[in-house]
């Protein structure tokens, strides 16, 4: 992608995306895990799909679980996307700090949100 007069920017690029080596010479590179998240608002689920789908960021499985009384709710789905990865591209979402503070591995998800 970027040839050897630009290694600052592909390091600054890699580093960005979550990774510091190539996505060529990544070990593991098809592994996903299970990831669950809680939402003020379908839309804001939406946006992320959105966004993740922009950056290449894959989101598979995805079942939305709707909390009719309050209007939000919560979606489980696989990404091959690190932790850090996503909450960065949760930083981006319009209204997407729930998510960005409730978003766990499917097994350590409390729901509780996290003001980090």
């Amino acid at each position: 992608m970027f040839d050897n007069r630009d290694i600052g920017i592909s390091r600054a690029y890699y580093r960005y995306m979550g990774s510091t080596k190539p996505p060529g010479n990544r070990k593991n590179a098809a592994m996903s895990a299970s990831y669950k998240v809680r939402f003020e608002a379908a839309i804001d689920f939406t946006r992320f799909q959105t966004l993740a789908r922009a950056y290449r960021v894959s989101m598979n499985g995805v079942t939305l679980v709707h909390d009719k009384a309050f209007g939000g709710g919560e979606a489980t789905f696989t990404s091959g996307g690190s932790l850090v990865r996503l909450r960065n591209l949760l930083t981006a979402v319009l209204d997407g700090h729930v998510m960005r503070e409730t978003i766990a591995l499917e097994a350590d998800y409390t729901g509780i949100r996290e003001y980090a």
